[in-house]
């Protein structure tokens, strides 16, 4: 019979880019996605924070079958909360978001656990996999759209990625069948949220100078884009080898393409080119 994991998903609040109400972190919601996809696993949603009903009653409609919030106060840190909370469960994997989207958002708070607890982190995940053993098969993603497979012995601390699929839709069938435990933890003050307070960040109206919508089409054309509209050619009813030269020309004006070493272009190497493709 496999051994069934326990993977905990540590979740945080977000706030809606429109209304502004509090709603689940996008990042977050991903890992609890992750951790879903995998079968025989013992999923476990964890909240630190001020109680609220709303926001963890989506994680339960997201698919999370538990969720314990640890009830600490707005300004208070809850690093010290999270650690006595998993070194009492001792999970098998634990996943969050990159960052939060309200607070610090310093995207610290999984190298701290991981450094706390002694386990290996993986941050940008996209992707898992429990393999037979005491390993797990990660996918990370990195820079470019590239993908790294990772192999990691649990324990191990992981934070997922925007590559990482999208939450499932929320079902208010699954927020009923849920359960929340909500539970007092240790309470430390953290000194830079009470010192510092929080404002909404408005987006400036970019500044458009009069010049720049001033004159002709064409003057318009030329002064945002360096484009001289006077300097192209206008051909009516040409012969295809003709209209072939001026398209590489233009090509090769703009360095699209590569000069050959002939004076005059290869257009049946670019017609077979083309025609096997």
């Amino acid at each position: 019979m496999p051994i069934k994991r326990k993977i905990i998903i540590l979740v945080s609040e977000a706030r809606h880019p429109t209304s502004g109400r509090i709603c689940g972190n996008d990042l977050d919601s991903r890992a609890l996605e992750l951790a879903l996809s995998i079968q025989n696993t013992e999923v476990r949603a964890v909240y630190a924070g001020p109680e609220n009903p709303a926001l963890m009653d989506e994680y339960l409609g997201l698919g999370a079958p538990h969720l314990d919030c640890l009830r600490i106060a707005a300004n208070e840190n809850p690093v010290p909360s999270l650690l006595a909370y998993l070194r009492e469960h001792q999970p098998d994997g634990i996943l969050t978001g990159v960052k939060a989207s309200v607070g610090r958002c310093s995207g610290l708070l999984p190298y701290t656990i991981a450094e706390s607890l002694d386990r290996p982190l993986v941050p940008n995940i996209s992707l898992l996999s429990f393999t037979s053993n005491n390993t797990i098969i990660l996918e990370q993603s990195l820079l470019g759209g590239r993908r790294r497979k990772l192999s990691v012995n649990m324990p191990f601390v992981a934070s997922v990625s925007s590559a990482a699929p999208s939450s499932r839709p929320y079902t208010y069938a699954k927020a009923r069948r849920g359960a929340i435990t909500v539970c007092n933890s240790l309470h430390e003050t953290d000194l830079w949220l009470s010192t510092h307070s929080f404002i909404n960040v408005q987006n400036k109206p970019k500044r458009i100078h009069s010049t720049a919508i001033s004159g002709k089409a064409d003057e318009r054309l030329e002064r945002a884009f360096g484009v001289d509209s006077h300097a192209t050619n206008c051909l009516i009813d040409p012969d295809p080898d003709m209209a072939a030269t001026e398209i590489i020309n233009f090509l090769l004006q703009k360095k699209v393409i590569e000069a050959s070493s002939s004076d005059k272009p290869n257009l049946g190497k670019i017609h077979y080119e083309y025609q096997k493709t």
